[in-house]
């Protein structure tokens, strides 16, 4: 969780990406925070994170 965080505050502060680039990388961020398999604590072993 830690290092998801860290992902968000570097893609804020970065100043090299575009507005589009930020969003699309925060999307990126938002969709491993609510992965429900994550959430749910299920892997077969596979799952590349």
């Amino acid at each position: 969780m830690k290092s998801k965080t860290t992902d968000i505050t570097d893609i804020f502060t970065s100043k090299g990406l575009t507005y589009q680039q930020k969003l699309f990388n925060l999307a990126n961020v938002a969709e491993r925070l609510l992965d429900p398999r994550e959430l749910l604590g299920y892997t077969d072993g596979n799952d590349v994170y």
